[in-house]
């Protein structure tokens, strides 16, 4: 059943614009692809040996890009309230800075494909923080007990929030984080692991901040200005093959073919004279990754979609 509700999604993809090829559709050797773009004139970013996929097959790696990207946001109006803050944004910003703990620790997904539920989890857990209730909400309970989403089989952004809103997530030390060596989803918890009732997180609104009305330069502010005000947010973008090798600077494709759909954590925004405008970007993949588990990716031309996919919400703290 979830290899049929899965095809249904890469369809649903397909359907919606998303190029589910690449330009490149060789799988390069890494040591081949890491001299490709380290040789390129100038190039932004560079390349080197990343030992978190080490091991793994091409199917292993393209199974953990679990989250469907569209080609633009949803067709839905979005009551986004960012018009105070939208016309005075500083150049520069990083909520790690600003907000320090509330942006809590790089995490792990490991195997599974359940980027969709850590992007998510960790957005409304800063935000929750920011508002002044430090927890760190749990991605295991989203794997395993979202009844629309595909567990370790891969979700997709406004499910998930739908779900935070309507439902809600216990805190990790509730249903701590176990899907990532077995590959597989588990069972729907009843109570926290300590035998003490659950206690339910959500989000008293949800939206997508980017709609298929916005232009990309409006896309692009309300991103910003949602940040800005509101704390992080969760994107998804297209990943290929040469983003695996990814070590520093900013990250635009080069070669290779597509790996999948990945749900990230945006913190924030910066610029470089030399390689232009870029997205602080948290990853899901341990702190031993690229630039201590944090990403940038070029801003403003709407690279690999992830101008396209981005939601958000504001937590419900008033029974807290």
């Amino acid at each position: 059943m979830k290899f049929a509700v899965l095809a249904a999604v890469v369809a649903y993809a397909s359907a919606s614009g998303v190029s589910l090829t690449a330009p490149e559709d060789r799988f390069l050797a890494e040591e081949e692809l890491i001299e490709h773009v380290n040789s390129l004139p100038g190039n932004t970013w560079t390349a080197g040996v990343n030992d978190y996929h080490k091991g793994w097959t091409v199917d292993e790696i393209k199974f953990s890009m679990g989250t469907t990207v569209e080609s633009k946001g949803p067709k839905v109006y979005s009551e986004l309230d960012v018009a105070d803050v939208i016309n005075s944004l500083p150049k520069e910003y990083d909520a790690r800075t600003e907000h320090g703990k509330c942006i809590h620790p790089v995490r792990n997904q490991g195997r599974c494909g359940s980027c969709w539920s850590f992007g998510a989890s960790e957005a409304l857990s800063d935000r929750f923080c920011m508002a002044g209730h430090d927890v760190l909400l749990a991605p295991q309970y989203l794997v395993s007990c979202d009844p629309v989403d595909l567990g370790c089989y891969g979700g997709q952004l406004f499910t998930v929030w739908g779900y935070m809103r309507f439902h809600g997530l216990p805190a990790e030390s509730c249903d701590p984080y176990t899907s990532g060596e077995s590959e597989i989803s588990g069972s729907c918890i009843e109570q926290c692991e300590d035998g003490t009732p659950i206690k339910f997180y959500k989000a008293k609104s949800v939206y997508p901040v980017v709609t298929w009305f916005d232009t990309e330069e409006s896309a692009v502010q309300k991103m910003m200005a949602e940040i800005y005000k509101n704390g992080p947010i969760e994107a998804a973008y297209m990943v290929y093959q040469d983003f695996m090798s990814y070590k520093g600077g900013v990250y635009k494709y080069t070669k290779g073919p597509l790996m999948g759909g990945h749900a990230i954590k945006i913190v924030g925004w910066g610029t470089d004279e030399k390689q232009g405008d870029y997205w602080i970007v948290q990853n899901s993949w341990g702190a031993d990754w690229g630039l201590d588990g944090f990403f940038w990716i070029e801003k403003g031309v709407n690279s690999c979609n992830i101008e396209a996919n981005a939601w958000a919400g504001l937590p419900d703290v008033e029974d807290l």
